[in-house]
């Protein structure tokens, strides 16, 4: 089953174009049994830094947006799971990006807060919730990402977002030498994007949970078109 495993809508992250309803059917028409979708969760989107949610009111809106899409994809036979795409400040990146896969929205109440921490604190937090920490385009050099402290993070990602290089080779050795795992994604924010990567899983994840167990255990095939 085909998934793509880096997805945005336009109801939650300001880059994105395309609402819910267009990525969905978008996926439905390239053969996708499921997308995560992980929008953009940082401090950007917050009052103090000229966002529109204050911090108590930002995750129910991260989550009604997921719910709006699961609940469309299920109407339209597309599995739509749970994710975030997470930026934090680090001393060498001032917008460091991580993906979670495997944590539910429950576990994202209790740590709605994660924008605030390090680098270490979210892979505790994975740990703590058997999720998988994956750090997003880690050679996106155009808008300021390098490789982050492999100790970490569980993985890191081929990003086949058309507008920047893949790095497919760089991310492939980075992943060798610090024995990391390896996904996939578009990096989806408009509809041609839909169907051109992601990740073939050998057999069809059930939900969140069961979808990181899958790629912590390597059940998986790269998929780029």
């Amino acid at each position: 089953m085909l998934f793509d495993l880096h997805v945005h809508t336009a109801g939650m992250s300001n880059c994105a174009r395309s609402p819910y309803q267009e990525m969905v059917d978008e996926y439905v028409k390239a053969g996708y049994g499921g997308v995560v979708l992980t929008n953009h969760y940082n401090f950007l989107y917050t009052v103090p830094y000229g966002g529109a949610y204050w911090a108590s009111d930002y995750p129910k809106a991260y989550l009604d947006e997921f719910y709006r899409a699961r609940d469309y994809g299920a109407k339209k036979g597309l599995k739509v799971f749970f994710g975030i795409e997470v930026a934090i400040s680090l001393p060498k990146c001032k917008y460091a990006e991580f993906l979670y896969y495997g944590i539910t929205p429950d576990e994202f109440l209790r740590y709605a807060d994660m924008f605030e921490y390090d680098q270490k604190g979210l892979f505790e937090v994975a740990n703590k919730c058997g999720a998988v920490l994956v750090q997003s385009h880690p050679f996106r050099i155009q808008q300021g990402h390098i490789p982050h402290d492999p100790k970490f993070m569980h993985g890191v990602e081929i990003n086949c977002h058309a507008k920047f290089l893949r790095d497919e080779d760089k991310v492939r050795a980075f992943a060798s030498e610090h024995n990391l795992l390896v996904t996939c994604g578009s990096d989806y924010h408009i509809n041609f994007q839909a169907g051109c990567a992601g990740v073939d899983f050998f057999e069809n994840p059930i939900d969140e949970k069961d979808l990181a167990t899958k790629i912590k255990n390597g059940e998986y095939k790269i998929f780029i078109k």
